[in-house]
């Protein structure tokens, strides 16, 4: 059963939240906060659907709160409905400006908050289902390059305000181009298409992900894992490839499909930025296809206490993309 839709619902009065939640509870999961720095921080940690807000608070008003909502990776595109007794057509236009999808006037009915709130939830659940169809590979069916960018720039902005750890995985399938020219390229999509369903299976976790970055490449990104974990899941995905027996017979290294994995766990990074840990990933998997193939590279460690790894250079970068060796 899919779970019910997270609303953020910020007032600093406790009747106008009791009242919001008694309209609400019965379809979706309600949090509050009273202040607008309270609210930011449930908004980063539990990305709610929807957010109903107030203006007037103490400290930051509704609309600060709201410009920076909408400023923030990962929660602009979450819809904030103001609630205010603000009743004046200006007040009005100036919420809408500021990046609010409506606007209700205190006191407001029930049923029509209800309707309001659904409403919004189904334009945001619609506009999710297309925009995932864009970031979509066509043929595997897992996110594409796009998605995978996006991503990364909205975990890297997490992990900036957490410090939790982030591991990328970067996968090429060894030998692929020989592997089109022995079996035929109709025959090498249902290779790809194979591997990437075993991907997703190992994606256990809600904000797991895998995408497609390449013609035989993939890339995992796995927040909140530690080094120990990107290592043991590392090769597990490898060790299961491997499993399947998937004939190659253009391989020089074996007579069935494998990949070579770079891994790379980024830790505390306030002053680095993303594209570190994707060079560390490839200087990794750079390093298993020079010791033969079919096996994980040394683990990358990206810390802003530690040497940044150097960015590999535009012949390894591409490795990746070919059978260059």
């Amino acid at each position: 059963m899919e779970p019910l839709p997270q609303l953020l619902i910020v007032d600093d009065e406790p009747i106008n939240i009791q009242m919001l939640s008694a309209a609400l509870k019965d379809s979706y999961r309600i949090r509050f906060a009273t202040r607008a720095e309270q609210a930011l921080d449930l908004a980063c940690r539990f990305v709610p659907d929807l957010i109903l807000l107030d203006v007037i608070m103490p400290g930051k008003s509704g609309y600060d709160l709201c410009r920076e909502l909408k400023s923030t990776p990962g929660l602009a595109n979450v819809p904030v409905i103001f609630v205010t007794g603000r009743t004046g057509r200006e007040d009005e236009a100036h919420g809408l400006a500021v990046g609010g999808a409506d606007y209700l006037f205190k006191p407001v009915h029930p049923k029509i908050v209800k309707a309001r709130v659904d409403n919004h939830i189904m334009l945001k659940r619609y506009r999710e289902r297309l925009e995932l169809l864009a970031m979509q590979d066509a043929l595997t069916e897992v996110g594409n390059h796009r998605r995978f960018e996006m991503t990364l720039e909205q975990e890297w902005s997490r992990l900036k305000r957490t410090g939790r750890p982030l591991t990328l995985l970067i996968l090429d399938v060894d030998h692929f181009r020989h592997y089109n020219e022995t079996y035929g390229l109709p025959e090498g999509d249902r290779c790809l298409q194979g591997i990437a369903r075993e991907l997703r299976q190992c994606m256990r976790r809600p904000l797991d992900l895998v995408c497609r970055i390449g013609g035989a490449s993939f890339a995992c990104l796995l927040p909140e894992t530690e080094r120990h974990g990107a290592a043991v899941v590392a090769e597990g995905i490898r060790e299961m490839i491997a499993g399947l027996e998937m004939p190659h017979q253009g391989s020089p290294i074996g007579p069935f499909v494998t990949l070579s994995i770079g891994v790379a766990v980024a830790e505390q990074v306030v002053g680095l930025e993303a594209t570190g840990l994707i060079g560390a990933a490839d200087e990794s998997l750079y390093q298993a296809k020079t010791e033969g193939r079919n096996r994980v590279g040394d683990l990358r460690i990206l810390n802003e206490a530690e040497p940044v790894p150097v960015p590999p250079s535009p012949q390894k970068a591409e490795i990746h993309e070919s059978d260059a060796i």
